[in-house]
């Protein structure tokens, strides 16, 4: 079982009474999504906040996500009415990372 909690900014906000509830008195898995970035979701991993960190958006708009993140290359702008279908345009049109 897990939980997941999403906020617009999760790392700043972990501070709340309700996660350290949460963190008290759940011992599953914690997944934290919000507009991560590479360094918030390292500081909320390596803080104990969270076990995994979710970046579906970016994820979606990034060919190669992971080593975009590793790299520190930037990241496209997702385009939330891309998402899931409704044209040609999507997924496959966003542009690969220039190294």
């Amino acid at each position: 079982m897990s939980v997941t909690l999403q906020w617009g900014d999760a790392v700043e906000r972990s501070r709340c009474c309700l996660v350290f509830i949460a963190l008290a008195i759940y011992s599953g898995t914690l997944i934290y999504a919000g507009e991560y970035t590479a360094e918030k979701a390292l500081t909320a991993l390596d803080a104990g906040w969270a076990d995994l960190i979710g970046v579906g958006r970016a994820f979606i708009a990034n060919p190669i996500f992971p080593l975009r993140w590793q790299r520190g290359l930037l990241l496209n702008t997702p385009e939330a009415a891309t998402f899931f279908g409704g044209g040609a345009k999507g997924l496959t049109d966003y542009p690969l990372a220039q190294a």
